[in-house]
């Protein structure tokens, strides 16, 4: 609750045979949000999944999009879960 800007987005992210995926947001950030992911379905018993890198000035440079940069503690096929939020 509170009278500033709240920006929530999902969505689910796609591995294929890597360790790691770069995934540009949809909404316009001033700073970093806060990220959440985690492994969907069954296939993820042997696979660790964490948020590497949340950078500001996707495309175009300079922009204001955010690059959430996932990775699995090894090769892996599956999908995940990511769910970003920022408030104020």
């Amino acid at each position: 609750m509170g009278d500033a800007e709240l920006v929530i987005e999902a969505h689910e992210v796609t591995f294929t045979a890597t360790d790691e995926v770069a995934f540009q947001l949809k909404e316009n950030y001033t700073s970093s949000p806060n990220v959440t992911c985690t492994p969907m379905g069954e296939q993820h018993s042997d696979v660790n999944i964490f948020i590497a890198k949340v950078e500001i000035g996707g495309v175009p440079p300079g922009g204001r999009k955010a690059i959430v940069t996932i990775r699995a503690s090894a090769v892996w096929t599956g999908t995940v879960f990511l769910q970003a939020v920022k408030a104020g």
